[in-house]
């Protein structure tokens, strides 16, 4: 079963000093998903596959993380993390 995990109360805001001209650096918006990842991941699995499509994150604004915890079995899980800003996909 599916089950989507989002935290509205948390509402992320990079500076502009961690930005390439107006969008968040790519490394920066991976690891903020890694870390939301590995709140609902056990620690006990290893991440040890990533896909990332980034389209422009802009600093200086709101966005929030939200995971959907695709499938989790014996001995993997599947996960699949977004950063929203202004209702668009800027990370997957």
């Amino acid at each position: 079963a599916k089950t989507q995990k989002t935290n509205p109360k948390l509402v992320l805001i990079i500076p502009s000093s961690w930005s390439q001209g107006r969008t968040v650096y790519g490394g920066l918006s991976a690891g903020l998903l890694y870390a939301a990842a590995r709140e609902h991941v056990p620690l006990e699995r290893v991440i040890d596959q990533t896909q990332l499509t980034c389209w422009p994150l802009i600093a200086d604004k709101p966005f929030t993380i939200a995971v959907e915890i695709l499938r989790e079995g014996k001995n993997v899980s599947q996960a699949m993390l977004r950063a929203i800003q202004d209702n668009k996909i800027c990370v997957v």
